[in-house]
């Protein structure tokens, strides 16, 4: 079992699946990785209020951790920034939470 480095924070969701016979399975889907403000900030060489701004305005997908801290999908950061892991490109349009 792997560990998340030291700031990194790692969520997962799961599908359940009947089995049929009354008992269940658990698929896990691709872990989401999320990144404080000021790394987010940091890697696309912007400020944290701007950061801000793009959670606020649904440019990146963020949420909220506590009283007044936010961390942002990494993959959306990605996407915004003009590319994601499969290398399409990102647009200036929000991106939403399905």
């Amino acid at each position: 079992m792997s560990t998340a480095p030291i700031g990194q924070c790692i969520s997962m969701t799961a599908q359940i699946i009947p089995r049929g016979d009354g008992t269940y399975t658990l698929k896990p889907s691709k872990p989401t990785e999320w990144l404080w403000v000021r790394e987010a900030a940091r890697e696309s060489r912007v400020s944290s209020k701007t950061v801000l701004r793009w959670i606020r305005t649904g440019y990146v997908i963020g949420r909220k951790v506590g009283v007044q801290r936010w961390q942002v999908d990494a993959a959306s950061l990605a996407f915004a920034m003009g590319g994601n892991k499969t290398g399409t490109t990102g647009t200036a349009e929000p991106i939403r939470a399905a």
